[in-house]
């Protein structure tokens, strides 16, 4: 029993990595190490080590509400047309009008206030995984590049399946004109694939056709989302992301006519995205849901992004209702994400371990564009503490890690 975190553990899974061992993780990879990173993001002593000691409670996360609130100080908004009226998210400046964090659609993205709109950033990215493999679709740009396709990765195996191609200089043909909560529909053709995806306001739907794939999947739009609006250290630098988890899924996915089914334990996690980013950046990510005793647990935990004091993305969801986490701390080695990850937060409701089994490592030099990511997938364990104080024990969840370089 590992007496720090409280879950089972084989005898000699941590002896190679005695606490301090397993540095904390790096906001550069090689690469960029001549970048310092930006102060205060790490709870790191000069050392490398985790402090002991509880770290201090930080102020309460601004919190939206359905449709947020106004600065005092910024110009009145011009009025909509429509039966729903969001504040703008950016200010006739391309700045952002105000940090939030909220558990809708709370913000219109009007990207006719950007203030560099040639840096832009902008995708829809849906993940579909299970024990057995992952399924990416993304849709997005980044005013110079972009990229429409799917990509199937077998964890038994390894072989990686895609189809869909990079594009130099879109134009305006992989535009993104609304935020992840309002209703939509995206539809993408060439020689190699055929994607849609479409939501209405209450079903979400993906549909994809190519010589690897035939996939038609569905699912209710139902529960919380974590919506975040970020700045960074530079005027008119944001970021406006929307991630969901959803369980009950519906239709079918086949790869070569093979099906890859959708169990129980397949769950499909929807990333949207608007921003300009620093051209170098790094962020961590992590996600898994599961059926438990009370229901369906998911978690979104993230660090990286933003300047200091932005809101965060970690969240607890049970049965799709959110309960709010403060700063999450990844505890890994970044030269070998392969070892085991400890994850706590600064209200020590988290004490959990990831094992990870695969590693979905991409590096992607394509012009402007350098992505080095590792996606790793596996199994979470350990004890979730919700807002009533009860505590959920987790043994072997279907999560992954993600740390992720930037340079776009």
């Amino acid at each position: 029993m590992d007496e720090e975190y409280g879950v089972p553990r084989e005898e000699d899974s941590w002896r190679e990595y005695p606490d301090g061992d397993v540095p904390i993780e790096e906001f550069t990879l090689d690469e960029m190490a001549e970048d310092e990173p930006p102060e205060g993001l790490y709870p790191s002593e000069e050392d490398g080590e985790v402090p002991e000691e509880e770290p201090p409670a930080p102020a309460p996360e601004p919190y939206a509400g359905e449709y947020g609130e106004y600065e005092e100080n910024e110009e009145p908004e011009e009025v909509r047309e429509g039966p729903v009226r969001r504040p703008n998210l950016l200010n006739k400046k391309g700045k952002l009008r105000r940090p939030r964090w909220a558990t809708t659609d709370i913000y219109e993205y009007n990207k006719e206030y950007l203030r560099h709109p040639s840096r832009r950033k902008e995708w829809e990215f849906y993940q579909l995984s299970n024990t057995r493999y992952v399924f990416q679709v993304t849709y997005g740009t980044a005013a110079y590049a972009g990229l429409a396709g799917v990509t199937l990765v077998d964890f038994t195996t390894g072989e990686r399946f895609s189809s869909g191609k990079k594009q130099l200089f879109p134009g305006d043909r992989l535009d993104l004109d609304f935020s992840g909560g309002q209703p939509h529909s995206l539809k993408y053709e060439d020689d190699d694939l055929f994607l849609s995806i479409s939501f209405d306001g209450q079903v979400r739907r993906i549909l994809v056709r190519s010589d690897r794939f035939d996939a038609d999947i569905s699912c209710h739009d139902a529960g919380d989302a974590i919506v975040t609006a970020m700045p960074f250290s530079l005027p008119g630098q944001f970021y406006y992301n929307y991630k969901k988890v959803f369980r009950d899924l519906a239709g079918h996915l086949y790869l070569h006519n093979v099906n890859r089914h959708l169990d129980g334990e397949t769950f499909l996690l929807l990333d949207s995205g608007r921003g300009i980013l620093p051209y170098r950046h790094s962020w961590i990510w992590a996600s898994g849901a599961r059926e438990t005793d009370r229901g369906v647990l998911a978690l979104n935990l993230g660090s990286g992004l933003g300047k200091e004091g932005s809101p965060t993305e970690n969240a607890i969801f049970l049965d799709g209702k959110i309960q709010k986490l403060g700063r999450v701390f990844f505890k890994f080695s970044p030269e070998d994400c392969m070892k085991p990850w400890r994850i706590s937060d600064t209200d020590r409701r988290l004490h959990l371990v990831f094992r990870p089994s695969f590693d979905n490592h991409t590096d992607t030099n394509w012009f402007l564009v350098h992505n080095r990511c590792h996606q790793v997938f596996g199994r979470l364990s350990g004890t979730v503490e919700l807002d009533s104080g009860e505590v959920l024990r987790l043994k072997d969840m279907p999560f992954f890690c993600e740390h992720a370089v930037n340079r776009w």
